[in-house]
């Protein structure tokens, strides 16, 4: 009896560890900003925006009262709003109207019980929908900009809706368990775990990857879409992209693939800002 006990706890005991991981991997960190727009010199406003569950977001409101276009951005897993300052500055100074977002359990925004794809194109979701009820609003023409997990929330959401102009996706994946499952190896999770793994994922979010992965659902995208990957992206490689472009309608997407840049938004812009506002003047 003592050894089968014994056995049981040695069984059981890496398990429960693992579940633990798990949950706390799903919920991410919360990294804080250290600077802001004014940093820059840029004039914005700090905003609460409710979303789902009760909760409420945390954005920058960077207005520019001549514009026609505002562009709703949002960062990736375990990232923040300031992180996207390298590409909100320039287009801010190039004329543009932007609200950078705070996803659930990500920077000054609430807390919940998980961060997940669903829950950032909820939340991206929740962004527009305060954009749209700003009273005298003068803007007819959103077009959400994501980065990584935020860029695939974008796509996700363009298949859904009819009154976006346009999406910026930089470095998205095709599908979740393209992520998760080198998120999970890194962290030493056996390989003959990762199906019990990413199946209970699964479960315990209410969500089947097969339902919110971008390459299933981006042929009902009827807006322009632009993608910016980098070549030398180790986090979701190129060639991963390639099946998600090809399952656009013809011409809907245009990808460019980022010499020598790898996952992080300011390798991609570096050379590419040029294309990201001809794409924009384009809308």
């Amino acid at each position: 009896m003592t050894t089968f006990i014994l056995i049981v706890i040695i069984v059981t005991l890496p398990l429960i560890g693992l579940v633990i991981g798990v949950h706390r991997g799903l919920r991410q960190g919360r990294p804080w900003s250290r600077i802001s727009p004014a940093d820059y010199g840029l004039v914005y406003q700090q905003v609460s925006i409710p979303t789902r569950r009760n909760r409420q977001l945390v954005g920058w409101w960077l207005p520019a009262p001549t514009t026609r276009q505002t562009l709703v951005v949002l960062h990736g897993w375990g990232s923040n709003a300031e992180r996207m300052l390298p590409l909100a500055v320039p287009l801010r100074r190039s004329g543009y109207q932007l609200l950078l977002v705070d996803a659930r359990n990500h920077g000054q925004s609430d807390t919940d019980t998980f961060a997940t794809l669903a829950t950032f194109t909820e939340d991206l979701a929740s962004a527009i929908a305060w954009v749209q009820g700003r009273p005298r609003r003068q803007d007819n023409h959103i077009i959400p900009v994501g980065h990584s997990f935020g860029a695939s929330a974008a796509l996700l959401l363009a298949a859904r809706r009819r009154d976006l102009a346009g999406v910026i996706a930089l470095a998205p994946f095709a599908h979740p368990a393209q992520v998760i499952r080198p998120y999970l190896r890194q962290r030493h999770v056996p390989t003959f775990l990762l199906p019990l793994v990413l199946g209970y994922i699964q479960r315990v979010t209410g969500h089947r990857f097969e339902d919110v992965a971008p390459i299933n659902h981006v042929a009902d995208i009827a807006c322009p879409v632009l993608l910016l990957h980098g070549e030398a992206d180790e986090v979701v490689p190129l060639a991963e992209i390639v099946p998600l472009v090809e399952r656009f309608p013809p011409g809907r997407a245009h990808l460019r693939a980022v010499p020598h840049a790898g996952h992080q938004v300011g390798s991609l812009l570096e050379s590419e800002l040029p294309a990201v506002l001809n794409f924009l003047n384009r809308l």
